[in-house]
């Protein structure tokens, strides 16, 4: 799209989104092993949570505790111009990322990456996950098995039930890992960093993992 945030870019574009209480300017350094690695197939781009949450949007995130939520998020029509891209989020960028998999009108994302997020935090209080869009995206799941903020059961439901959609589906679960892109290992040399640039750079490697 001339004048659009990717459209100058000639390779695919993708998107990083924070977590609550973050920021991009904060987050990009956690995520520049990552980014320096891929830069040479992906054009990331790192926008602004600038919309104030709707109360749609705080059950979203925070589910029963949607009164406490204060935080911005981002805005549908910021990602109008995405056109096969790559949307990588953490925590409640990573619910972002999945909600913008099933809005987005189909071809805008190629794949998705949910780092310790799911679809919304409603599943744990029995809304249950259920894909829906005519969208098609690849997506990649990292949990932290012992993450107690959003819990790696809400993103389990989401794979099972993308794959059963008939997405190509990841999971990949973390011994002993809580709510931290840190604790993930992500934001360094790690066995895990290197799997999450090989998923990015190769998307016929994905699908294959449970």
């Amino acid at each position: 799209m001339p004048g659009s945030l990717w459209g100058r870019w000639p390779v695919r574009e993708g998107v990083v989104l924070h977590g609550a209480g973050d920021t991009p300017d904060g987050f990009r350094p956690k995520f520049r092993h990552v980014e320096s690695r891929t830069g040479g197939v992906v054009a990331w781009a790192f926008p602004h949570a600038r919309k104030q949450a709707t109360p749609e949007d705080c059950l979203t995130y925070a589910g029963l505790a949607a009164a406490r939520f204060k935080h911005s998020c981002w805005d549908a029509e910021q990602f109008s111009g995405l056109r096969g891209g790559i949307a990588l989020g953490f925590s409640m960028g990573a619910i972002t990322a999945m909600q913008l998999g099933h809005s987005l009108p189909p071809g805008s994302l190629s794949a998705v990456v949910c780092v310790a997020g799911c679809y919304s935090l409603m599943q744990a209080f029995g809304t249950a996950y259920a894909p829906h869009g005519t969208g098609s995206f690849d997506t990649l799941f990292i949990h932290g098995d012992s993450d107690v903020q959003i819990p790696e059961s809400l993103a389990r439901e989401c794979s099972d039930g993308l794959r059963r959609a008939g997405h190509k589906v990841d999971f990949w679960s973390v011994p002993g890992a809580g709510h931290s892109w840190g604790e993930l290992g992500l934001d360094r040399a790690s066995p895990l960093s290197k799997r999450l640039i090989g998923w990015i750079e190769n998307p016929d490697s994905r699908g294959r993992c449970l």
